[in-house]
């Protein structure tokens, strides 16, 4: 954000957060840092802000954006800014006593039209289930009762949650399979490099989708949350620039980051959260201005595990169609191919 705004204000920038402490007219901080000291080294500062601007505000239903808020009791101009300006949990009332009233909610289709964003074409690929798949808990009755009865030893007669997801999702080698044999065909029969993102949601599992992409012949990083900033910068500018083939990157880029050249997303991290996943959407569907861009592709998969994952894809299918109307649907693994393969003469046909 600092580097952003300081291409287009001709004057300096400050930063709080990451170990500095550099307050200017104009000043950029991390909500934790500010918060953390609202009530002490910083508390003139923040009484005396005039205009306070608070990104990604959907997350402001905390005790930091509270106490950040508190601190700011002089200031006349407050401004929210969300892609996702709800909150499934009750907590909107909490949002609006951080910065105010929703006052300005522009549609999806709106924003297509003002060339703000891409409408997206996202596909679902099938992903079988195990019937025979063996987690913890699972207790198999005598055949008696059939072949496909089985009861949980858990409270409510299913699998754990958090077992499922790592056993039917993160570690499911068909599935992780899937996602390189996509990643693959996109980057390397198109030539493309710098402009395709995999999103997991557990370090464990990019390890895994790295690690078997390296075994292609595919030069790629991965980024999580432990990753130290100058590093994740280091490896921001490397996929922007296109040194690298692609990214794998954790939940850590949901939000905020501005990647203009990425056309596709391959959501192998599932649930089915409408926030978060409107989110994860959403970095692939800025306009580049450069105009090198042309698409925004999503590629997920539709899990057919189900007790938890095939309600989560079915979740995530209803919220792209409701916010961008028709735009996903379950493909063949073939269709999607067929898609690639034609994709610029699609582009081509859409432009004339």
């Amino acid at each position: 954000m600092t580097r952003t705004l300081e291409k287009h204000i001709d004057e300096p920038i400050g930063k709080i957060g990451g170990g500095k402490k550099d307050w200017q007219r104009i000043t950029v901080g991390v909500i934790k840092s500010l918060a953390k000291h609202a009530d002490g080294k910083f508390r003139d500062r923040l009484a005396h802000i005039n205009v306070l601007i608070i990104d990604e505000s959907h997350a402001g239903a905390s005790d930091s954006y509270v106490n950040l808020s508190n601190a700011c009791y002089n200031t006349g101009y407050r401004v929210g800014l969300s892609a996702t300006n709800f909150r499934s949990d009750g907590a909107d009332l909490v949002l609006e006593g951080v910065t105010g009233p929703k006052v300005l909610i522009i549609p999806e289709s709106v924003m297509v039209d003002l060339n703000v964003i891409h409408a997206p074409k996202a596909f679902f690929i099938r992903v079988n289930y195990d019937q025979n798949k063996r987690y913890t808990g699972y207790k198999v009755v005598p055949n008696d009762f059939g072949p496909d009865y089985i009861t949980y030893n858990t409270p409510n007669n299913k699998p754990d949650n958090d077992e499922v997801y790592t056993e039917a999702l993160v570690r499911n080698p068909i599935r992780n399979k899937l996602a390189v044999d996509v990643l693959q065909k996109f980057l390397v029969s198109k030539g493309r490099t710098g402009n395709a993102l995999m999103i997991v949601e557990r370090i464990e599992h990019g390890e895994m989708l790295k690690q078997l992409c390296e075994s292609r012949g595919l030069n790629i990083n991965f980024v999580d949350g432990s990753t130290r900033d100058k590093e994740r910068m280091e490896i921001l500018d490397e996929f922007r620039s296109g040194s690298v083939d692609a990214l794998i990157a954790s939940s850590i880029l949901n939000e905020g980051e501005d990647l203009p050249k990425l056309e596709l997303i391959i959501n192998c991290a599932g649930r089915g959260n409408e926030r978060i996943n409107v989110q994860r959407d959403g970095r692939v569907l800025r306009i580049d201005k450069s105009g090198e861009k042309k698409r925004a592709i999503i590629v997920d998969f539709y899990d057919l595990e189900p007790h938890y994952l095939e309600q989560h894809s079915r979740k995530r299918m209803q919220v792209l169609n409701s916010r961008h109307k028709n735009s996903a649907s379950i493909v063949t693994l073939d269709e999607l191919y067929a898609y690639f393969d034609h994709i610029d003469e699609d582009i081509v046909e859409r432009d004339r």
